[in-house]
This record gives structure tokens, sequence and C-alpha cells, in this order.
């Protein structure tokens, strides 16, 4: 079983919104009907969010929805044929999970989604041992978290018929849940994180960050 995170891009005459009702209604019931499905996520997008320490991981489109899902190879052809006909394109990645916090329960609905990769020469498997280890470590006295896990991104899944979001090379993505947005701020200004973000700093080459809301429809694996 492998997790999947896909950005989605939504055709034009549809609004943002338009595109959350057809994820959370007719797909996700097409997905729950799927054989295999161990989890499913469709994430509203509250804010994008930068960082004046960190250039950013460009994307050529405006983001309006990110789904994950949990599932074989062949169940994930399924879904991607799924989606709904307002999607115009997308960018779709295999993930591998490492839970740096485990994820308490009631799962908060708010989390912070975080594409990135090292700086230029940095060897994928260094900079991800570093990213691990080191800044993953840091996470864990980060008050207000109520979950962390780092995603690798290993490898890039196609959608036949639907287009691609230029976007830059990122090779990992960080998952932070929070209570709420109010508790996103006051997280960001306790003297653990800003140690955890200036080590992200001297690490990162590239980052572009999400405030989202989830919906969960199936509950995925802990």
């Amino acid at each position: 079983m492998t997790k999947y995170i896909a950005l989605l891009v939504r055709k034009d005459g549809l609004t943002t919104d338009g595109l959350q009702a057809e994820l959370n209604g007719g797909f996700a019931a097409r997905v729950r009907a799927l054989t295999g499905i161990r989890g499913l996520i469709v994430h509203g997008i509250v804010r994008e969010m930068t960082r004046a320490d960190i250039p950013v991981l460009l994307i050529g489109d405006a983001i309006d929805a990110i789904v994950e899902w949990w599932a074989d190879a062949a169940q994930t052809a399924a879904v991607l044929a799924a989606l709904p006909a307002g999607v115009a394109r997308l960018k779709c990645f295999a993930a591998q999970e490492d839970a740096i916090i485990a994820l308490k329960q009631p799962r908060a609905a708010i989390k912070t989604m975080a594409f990135l990769r090292g700086k230029d020469g940095d060897e994928v498997a260094a900079f991800r041992h570093k990213w691990h280890t080191e800044h993953g470590s840091m996470a864990r006295v980060v008050p207000y978290l109520r979950g962390f896990i780092l995603n690798d991104l290993t490898d890039e899944v196609h959608a036949p018929g639907i287009g691609a979001i230029p976007f830059g090379r990122p090779v990992g993505c960080a998952e932070g849940w929070l209570e709420s947005p109010e508790a996103q701020q006051q997280m960001v200004a306790t003297p653990e994180a800003k140690a955890w973000f200036a080590h992200g700093a001297q690490s990162f080459g590239e980052i572009k960050s999400f405030l989202t809301r989830e919906t969960v429809h199936v509950v995925p694996p802990q």
C-alpha cells in the first residue's frame, strides 16, 4: 500500500467551491466504492503561506484542492479515473510516510502542507536523511503540533487526459496538524518553532506551503 498526494487545479468556469463540492460529493462516493482504498482525504486550501527566509518552490497554477489517498497502484489508476470533470490539471506523487509525531485523536482538521527540496547540489538521499533525523527530531518539542509526518515523494503519477501542473522538483512534503489557524500563529511565535524554522532556512533550497482544512472520507491508517 502506498500513499498518494495530488494537487488539483479547476477548469475555467468552475469555482473553487464548485470543485470542492464535486470532490467531496461524487468523487468521494466513487472512491469509497473501490476495493482496497485504505484512506481518502480532500483538502480545501485555507491560504498559501510564504517564508521570507526560503525561496519559493514555483508552481505554475493556483492550487484549488489537494487530495490524499492510500491504496495499491491498481486502485490508484481507478482513483485518478474517478476524478471529476472539473479538474483541469494535476500533479500527483507517490509518497512514503515517516510519522515523527503520531497524530493525536480526535483528528485536528487544520493542517500545514509544505512541499520542499534541498539546496542546489544536495544529494537527495543525504538531504532526506538530514530532514528526517535533524529537522524531524526538532519538531517533537514544538508546542501546538497535534501531529507531524514527513513524506518522501518517490514517484510522479500521471492521469490520462488531465494536464500536468508546472511544478518545481519537490522531494518531500511535510504535514503538520493544528487545532486552528490561530493555533498555527501561536505555534510560529514560540521559541521552539523559531529554532525549528531557522534550521529549515539553513537546510531547504525551496519551499511551497499551504494551510489546508481536511475532510476525511475514509480514515487512513495510523
